[in-house]
């Protein structure tokens, strides 16, 4: 399995200013072998007919409409089920990959032979600039130690497709992506990281992920109600979630 085939997710809600740069990122990949499936969450805005253009020109571009808003979790499933690759990687509409990703990353997967990878990543602004300084994962994480940070950021991971097909993302929960990678390092066995930065987080005033004390409380709720976790251990845990998140969150402002 040389070059193998990946297949990339990305769901796409109201993302018209942001989608393009992401499927270029995606064309300009010195990786060949993939396909791009870009789930729209009934966009409100001209995201579809961006997509559809190049869905039309490329036919490893694939489109896909929900017939209701489902959220990104049901978006991720969706496109992770009419996945055809051996790995799944994942791309937000709004952040961009730099162009040896897949690449670098296919090859450390390949060598590593690990069900779960990621990358470090900077930080670009709403205008595409870069700011703040660079997040550099640990190398390794277990399932203990990922219970006390997130360190994967989600444009930057690669899976085993099959595992992932198994796991899928809950809709019931807040951050529906970490529940994910807990689940497949708690089954699977650590994570695995590339000391590079070869994803880059776009910084949106206002967003979901810019609010620190909604996204507290959604990671104490996965501690106690999905992970039913103690109280005590959930308040163990949340120390040092919130202490690491403050620091990943201020090399964005730095």
């Amino acid at each position: 399995m040389s070059s193998p085939l990946i297949s990339i997710v990305m769901p796409c809600y109201n993302a018209e200013k942001y989608v393009e740069s992401a499927v270029k990122s995606v064309m300009a990949q010195t990786y060949r072998n993939w396909e791009l499936l870009i789930v729209n969450d009934c966009s409100a805005d001209g995201s579809a007919a961006i997509v559809r253009r190049y869905a039309q020109s490329d036919c490893r571009v694939k489109y896909f409409d929900n017939a209701v808003n489902s959220g990104v979790a049901a978006s991720r499933n969706k496109g992770v089920a009419q996945a055809d690759g051996d790995y799944v990687a994942f791309l937000d509409a709004d952040d961009i990959w730099q162009p040896s990703k897949l690449e670098r990353q296919v090859a450390f997967m390949l060598e590593k032979g690990c069900a779960i990878s990621y990358t470090a990543h900077g930080f670009i602004d709403e205008d595409g600039r870069t700011c703040g300084r660079v997040y550099y994962p640990p190398g390794e994480v277990d399932y203990n130690r990922f219970l006390r940070s997130n360190v994967m950021c989600a444009s930057s991971v690669m899976t085993d497709a099959r595992i992932m097909k198994s796991t899928g993302f809950s809709g019931d929960v807040f951050h529906e992506d970490f529940t994910a990678w807990l689940a497949i390092v708690k089954a699977h066995g650590s994570g695995r990281g590339i000391a590079e930065p070869l994803t880059m987080y776009r910084v949106i005033r206002g967003s979901k992920s810019d609010n620190k004390l909604v996204s507290a409380r959604g990671v104490y709720n996965i501690y106690r109600r999905h992970l039913r976790l103690g109280a005590l251990t959930s308040l163990w845990c949340m120390l040092f979630y919130t202490y690491n998140g403050l620091k990943k969150y201020s090399l964005r402002k730095s």
